[in-house]
Order: structure tokens, then sequence, then C-alpha cells
């Protein structure tokens, strides 16, 4: 009785590591059964837009949206007018807008033709502008 018994507890065991050896194993966590939904496709936005379920700080935004115009014309430097050159030094990190002083008046209104060009509506939004009259 005792060799019978011990013969179905080794063949339980034999049985139990078996269907643990034998069944799929699954590394992402997810229950077979419980497929992900997947989710529909969203349309693109038209550019500048934001998604109906967008929350942030309209003060971030618009520092962002500054800086990245300022970013954009850093990549157009340097810049020359009859009046006025701009410019940018990469290892100062520093503007540089050489007006002409023979006529100071038309190379600022170069300066802010410049700017106004490329979406920048005041020398304000450019950190460490030097205005140097030669």
């Amino acid at each position: 009785m005792k060799k019978i018994f011990l013969i179905l507890v080794v063949l339980a065991l034999a049985l139990l590591v078996l269907v643990f050896l034998l069944l799929p194993k699954n590394k992402t966590g997810v229950i077979p059964s419980q497929s992900p939904v997947p989710s529909s496709p969203q349309a693109p936005l038209p550019k500048g837009a934001l998604p109906n379920n967008y929350v942030g700080d309209k003060n971030a935004d618009e520092t962002n949206r500054r800086a990245y115009l300022v970013g954009q014309l850093i990549n157009k430097l340097p810049i020359e007018e009859t009046h006025l050159l701009l410019s940018y030094d990469f290892n100062k990190n520093i503007f540089t807008a050489s007006v002409d002083s023979s006529d100071k008046n038309t190379g600022l209104a170069q300066l802010d033709a410049v700017l106004k060009t490329n979406g920048i509506e005041s020398t304000s939004w450019i950190n460490n502008l030097q205005i140097v009259y030669k």
C-alpha cells in the first residue's frame, strides 16, 4: 500500500513538473486571453494645433514657441543687411547685432525687420543680445 501511494505521489509530481515545463512562457505578464485593445490611430493635427485633451501651461507654451523661433534664426545666421550684421557666437552663446553707427535708426529698423521676418516680435525674446555700433 505504501508503494502504491508513493508511486501515485511521484506520478502526480512528475505530471505537475511536465505541465509547468510545457506551458508557454508569457514574458509580458499579460494573460493570453487578455490581449490589449488596440487604440485607433489619430489623424495628424494641423501645424500648431493642440489635441482636444491637451492640458498645459500657456506661459510655458509661449516660452517654448519663442525659444523655437530663436533657434530657427540661429540656423540662418549670419544675416547681413546694408546697415546691420546679425551673428551668433556658439562658444559664448551671444548674439551680436553690429549696427552701422552712421545710420543707427536704419540699422535698428533692419534688425527689427529681420526678427519679425523670422517670427520674433521683439529683441527681448533673444537672450544675450549685444547691439554694437560700428
